[in-house]
């Protein structure tokens, strides 16, 4: 989520209206020129949001920090690895992560690998790289006494 923070934040400082809702409310006070959905899973729910936004002119991109889209790296996910979520689980999710990969105009990505394997896997035209970095609020945590 912080990596849609992040990019929101920037957008914001050079002018835009930014709002951060979650997929359950989207409830905008006006229609965004950009929206951005932080590892999306394809849905009816989404799909019923991204028509909207389309019908609108929006601008739909998603963003992908993990491979997490490719059945083939299921059994490397942690939650398999760890046992926590079954490969099973984790194989549908992935697919339903790999299609919601042609829903969207744009992908953001966290690095080139993952960038290059998005190309593989979608027909997305948009494939860019945004790397990583630590949330912009950082610097204001307190220091928590040791």
């Amino acid at each position: 989520m912080y990596r849609c923070e992040n990019i929101g934040y920037a957008l914001a400082a050079q002018g835009h209206d930014v709002t951060f809702a979650h997929l359950t409310r989207l409830e905008w006070p006006t229609v965004p020129q950009v929206a951005l959905f932080h590892r999306p899973m394809a849905s009816y729910r989404l799909w019923q949001a991204l028509r909207w936004l389309r019908r609108r002119g929006v601008v739909i991109l998603a963003d992908f920090d993990d491979l997490i889209m490719d059945e083939a790296a299921t059994g490397f996910s942690p939650g398999v690895m760890n046992g926590q979520v079954s490969r099973s689980v984790t194989r549908i999710r992935f697919t339903r992560h790999r299609w919601a990969l042609n829903w969207f105009d744009g992908i953001t990505v966290s690095t080139r690998p993952l960038a290059e394997r998005v190309r593989r896997l979608s027909a997305a035209e948009q494939v860019r790289v945004i790397p990583n970095c630590v949330h912009r609020d950082w610097r204001r945590l307190q220091q928590q006494p040791s």
